[in-house]
């Protein structure tokens, strides 16, 4: 059950809020009122679209409210119960896009749109489809199933029953025996081809050829065996053979290398012998080069420091020659140290105290010149000072005229915005009604019934003249509008920059009086300066005289205390000199021509020595030559034998080689006659596999053939049990529904084609209501789609009609009144109407007026009324 239904901002709906009960719920209001409204905001609810926008009579944002105030968005949220629970559903459609939310017992189940409509079709147990044909009848369509065409109907009906899925199979079965068939042609086709009977005793001889080159191939296999372990033997054999030569060509290599240095040893053995004066012996050359090696060691270790020692006293002496004359140049000062040294403390106090006077000067002057030469550039800047602020006092003044016209700029700018505003709002609406005119199933925009040619031409016609007036209207307001922007733009910035000058201004003015101040102030500044700069200059000349005095007085001490270290040192050099004297004469010269012999008597005991080397060299070398000649004769190589055996090897590969090539090429053969073996017998085996998938393929036929007839007669029967079974609820429903007796009851009936709906004359005959009148049509589909409603939603129950009077009488709208308020919720648990019919007014359980103020704030509004 439908309990409760919320809008927001939904077409004209601003607020609206209704709760809905069992039996049957009466919306009734005026055409155009927004009543349904009501009923497209449930459909979208349920299933995020409603007929009139599925059909694209109107787009997703034209449910947004926007009118008196343009929205960005709008709300439709159901309260319903559903298998024993309470749930709400809730779409939230922007101008950007859709929102959903699915409730259970208040908190949120689902979110995401598609899945919500998927949630509630489950709950629901219906879809869209069904739900649109089976429970919602749109305004003035009750009968539209009649104005399709045969083939159409047929289709939408099957899709209505939910029988279209067996004709779809049918379709698809028929298809699949077509192309099986098709197959089993082809395969026998390609099967006669294949020619299966030469196939064996072309496959019987191929094998016959492979044998034979395989027992080819084994035989020459054995003899490249017999000549591999022959080779094999050879080659080790060889392969010994070349490590023994290997070994005697390196042995013959060492002896020829020892031999020549063997010579090498003897010629150099043999210069040495002839550097010697004397025969030597190895004592002696020992004896020779230790005892003289001490006393040549001694002997330069004594001439060393005599050179050394003699070279100090030489210097000595010049620095005690140097000290003299320098201490005879300096006694010329007559004033001692001490003297000199108070008379310096004394200047250097004086020269600070007047060093501190001048730098005080100095700073004292710098100051004043600094802030003379500031007042001389303020004093040069007051009459730019003065120009500057009459020139912003005039641009001051300007601004502030311009900023004064800002509201009365801002008050047109505002009402040609709306004018514009509403041009194009209008443009909008027309543009809107002229698309929906021009589709094949335009409706009255008032009264929402269909609408002929003529009519259409005519309406289209008007507003077209309309849309172009307005664009006339639009076309001058635009430059307007873009105009008094522009004035708006210069207004604000004019008041912005009134601001900026004011504040300007103001600076101006105070920096002007503070310069005009300081100018006051410059004589008497300059008069401070001239005199602090002759006070420097005066302290300055005394300071340099004091300093004069002071440098020299510092000159004179440094020279008396110089003296007296020059002193100290004279002494301890001539001091020195004695010293190194005495030493010198304890050291002594040394003999130069017997150290010289000396050194010559050690050298040639070397070459002795070298010679003594040289000689048990050439000893070792002859040991080293008669062993490697030794060592070849043990190898016992033979040159003669190793050449014949390289032969006999090159010999038996060429026959081995001879013998391999023979059985590749056998087995080549036989590798060729098995392959065409396979060949055939792939051949042969496809030939199998064709036949057996012919014989498959049949079956297959065979098989969807009687697939097909089986669908055929489950949708037949599943047909007439649902076709019955509404025919059933109909003959209960018209004698409710219909006010005459000349029609007894009406039916629905499946021919082969097509589904006819057919009312019975008293007489019993059947006939088409499409040649009965329009409201006996409508008493006909009004039972259809209430026979829809119960059987195939029986777990929904619910029946929505939208303007089910359209075409009936009097008679037949007092019966609709008690069949909806006595009879139909017997059968239906809720049945929403949607009316504009007064007489309805006594068919309700639950009753509710949708009124709609199109003269102010076009705003719809809905109250339930008491049915007491």
């Amino acid at each position: 059950m439908i309990k409760a239904v919320k809008l927001k901002h939904f077409r004209s709906h601003e607020v609206t809020e209704i709760t809905f009960g069992k039996g049957t719920n009466i919306l009734i209001g005026p055409m155009g009122a927004g009543k349904t409204s009501v009923l497209d905001a449930i459909c979208l609810a349920f299933f995020g679209t409603f007929p009139a926008l599925k059909s694209r009579r109107i787009k997703l944002d034209d449910v947004i409210s926007d009118r008196p105030n343009r929205y960005e968005e709008a709300t439709a949220e159901v309260y319903f119960d559903a298998n024993g629970e309470t749930y709400s559903v809730e779409r939230i459609v922007s101008r950007t896009g859709t929102e959903a939310r699915l409730r259970h017992d208040g908190k949120v189940i689902e979110s995401a749109p598609q899945r919500v409509t998927e949630y509630v079709e489950k709950l629901l147990g219906v879809d869209y489809e069904l739900f649109t044909r089976a429970v919602y009848s749109e305004q003035n369509r009750l009968d539209a199933i009649l104005t399709l065409s045969r083939t159409e109907r047929k289709k939408q009906v099957d899709q209505l029953l939910g029988i279209d899925v067996f004709e779809n199979a049918r379709s698809t079965a028929t298809s699949v025996t077509n192309r099986l068939k098709a197959g089993k042609l082809a395969e026998t086709a390609v099967l006669e081809g294949l020619g299966a009977d030469t196939l064996a005793n072309k496959l019987s001889e191929l094998e016959n050829e492979a044998r034979d080159a395989e027992a080819k191939t084994r035989k020459n296999r054995e003899d490249a065996e017999a000549l591999t372990v022959k080779a094999t033997a050879l080659t080790n054999e060889l392969a010994k053979l070349d490590e023994t030569e290997k070994t005697y060509n390196s042995l013959q290599a060492e002896k020829a290398a020892e031999q020549a240095r063997l010579e090498a040893l003897k010629l150099e053995l043999s210069q040495t012998q002839k550097k010697l004066s004397r025969i030597w012996t190895k004592q002696e050359t020992i004896k020779t080069r230790t005892d003289l090696g001490k006393l040549i060691i001694n002997a330069k270790s004594r001439r060393d420091e005599y050179k050394r020692s003699s070279g100090e006293v030489e210097r000595a002496r010049g620095e005690a020659t140097s000290l003299s004359k320098e201490i005879s140049s300096r006694a010329a000062a007559r004033a001692t140290t001490e003297q000199l040294r108070t008379e310096l403390e004394n200047e250097k106090a004086k020269r600070l105290t007047v060093k501190q006077s001048f730098e005080a000067a100095s700073k004292e002057n710098s100051g004043l010149a600094l802030e003379c030469n500031r007042l001389s550039v303020e004093a040069e800047q007051v009459p730019a000072l003065e120009k500057q602020t009459k020139e912003i006092d005039a641009q001051l003044e300007n601004k502030l005229v311009q900023a004064a016209a800002k509201a009365s700029i801002e008050e047109a700018y505002a009402k040609k915005a709306r004018e514009l505003s509403d041009a194009h709002a209008r443009l909008d609406t027309l543009r809107t009604s002229m698309t929906a005119l021009g589709g094949a199933d335009a409706h009255c925009p008032v009264c929402d019934s269909p609408l002929e040619q003529t009519k259409r031409e005519t309406l289209s016609a008007t507003r077209k003249q309309e849309i172009e007036s307005l664009e006339k209207i639009r076309l001058t307001l635009e430059p307007e509008q873009k105009r008094l922007k522009e004035g708006l733009e210069q207004a604000n910035a004019a008041v912005a920059e009134t601001a900026m000058l004011s504040e300007r201004l103001t600076a101006l003015k105070e920096k002007l009086k503070v310069a005009t101040t300081n100018c006051q102030l410059l004589p008497e500044k300059r008069r401070l300066s001239g005199e602090a700069a002759k006070t420097e200059t005066a302290l300055a000349a005394e300071l340099k005289l004091i300093e004069e005095k002071t440098a020299k007085l510092e000159r004179e001490t440094d020279n008396a205390v110089e003296l007296e270290r020059l002193g100290k040192q004279l002494t301890v050099a001539k001091a020195a000199v004695a010293e190194t004297e005495a030493k010198l004469a304890d050291i002594g010269e040394v003999d130069e021509k017997e150290l010289e012999e000396w050194e010559r008597t050690v050298r040639e005991a070397d070459v002795a020595e070298q010679s003594f080397a040289l000689a048990e060299r050439v000893e070792e070398s002859k040991r080293k030559r008669n062993a490697v000649e030794l060592e070849q004769k043990q190898l016992g190589f033979d040159a003669t034998t190793t050449h014949a055996k390289r032969e006999e090897l090159s010999t038996t590969t060429s026959l081995l080689a001879r013998a391999e090539e023979k059985a590749n090429a056998a087995a080549d053969r036989a590798k060729e006659k098995a392959a065409e073996a396979e060949a055939f017998r792939q051949k042969a085996a496809k030939a199998t596999a064709r036949a057996n998938r012919i014989t498959a393929l049949g079956e297959r036929i065979e098989g969807m053939t009687k697939y097909s007839t089986a669908l055929v007669e489950t949708q037949t029967r599943l047909r007439e049990e649902l076709v019955d079974a509404i025919n059933g609820a109909m003959t209960e429903l018209w004698p409710k529904l219909y006010p005459y007796k000349d029609y007894t009851s009406a039916r629905m009936s499946a021919t082969e084609d097509d589904y006819l709906l057919e009312i019975r004359t008293q007489a019993g005959e059947w006939k088409a209501v499409e040649t009965a009148s329009g409201g006996e049509r409508s008493c006909a589909a009004l039972t259809l789609r209430t026979a829809l409603a119960v059987v195939l939603t029986p777990s929904l129950s619910w029946l929505v009609l939208d303007e089910p009077t359209h075409n009936l009488d009097a008679k037949a709208v007092a019966l609709m009144c008690r069949a909806l308020r006595d009879d139909l919720p017997a059968i239906v648990s809720q049945v929403f109407v949607i009316t504009h019919d007064e007489h309805l007014k006594e068919a309700g359980t639950h009753l509710y007026k949708v009124e709609r103020d199109k003269d102010g704030e076009d705003r719809t509004s809905v109250e339930a009324l008491s049915l007491a």
